[in-house]
């Protein structure tokens, strides 16, 4: 049952990105088209692939569509406009999209991404913040799967009241 239950998370985080980064790829091939990029498909698809990546994955993505967007209106205003266009579709991305596919599936809430992110990320760098979800949702599988065992009363060192049952004050003259 539980590896199932890893698998299935796993499955999930896996399908949400893909499931993020297709919307994703939608939406920025017709931003593009609109904005008149020649080969829009192209620049939509390495946009949408390398947003997965972290840190610089979404800078990478927007340089190609961008000098394009340059060399062929040449003006930097229709540059910086696509610039802004791209930074706003990758904040909607990683703020909005990615939890709300993932999370469910995973059964982390976005605040539980977000740090497991940061300390996975400051454990293992880039490789940890991709890693991060996956990984907190087996984790977390095997928490809930094994607590029938009282493993987090060890952890956290209730073991005391295991022993001699719980302290009850009934009063303030009892003491």
């Amino acid at each position: 049952k539980l590896v199932n239950d890893v698998n299935q998370k796993i499955r999930g985080f896996v399908f949400g990105y893909l499931l993020s980064s297709l919307i994703l790829f939608f939406i920025a091939w017709l931003v593009f088209f609109l904005f008149g990029v020649e080969q829009s498909i192209v620049w939509a698809l390495l946009f949408a692939i390398l947003n997965v990546l972290p840190f610089v994955g979404a800078f990478l993505g927007m340089i190609p569509p961008i000098l394009i967007a340059v060399v062929q209106f040449g003006t930097f205003q229709k540059g910086i406009t696509l610039i802004l266009i791209c930074i706003t579709l990758h904040l909607i991305y990683a703020n909005w999209l990615i939890p709300r596919t993932t999370g469910p599936r995973t059964q982390l809430t976005p605040l539980m991404s977000l740090m497991a992110m940061m300390y996975w990320g400051f454990l293992w760098g880039g490789i940890g913040i991709l890693l991060a979800v996956p990984m907190t949702a087996s984790l977390r599988s095997i928490w809930t799967q094994y607590s029938s065992l009282r493993v987090k009363d060890k952890i956290v060192g209730n073991q005391e009241e295991e022993e001699t049952g719980p302290i009850v004050l009934t009063g303030p003259g009892e003491i």
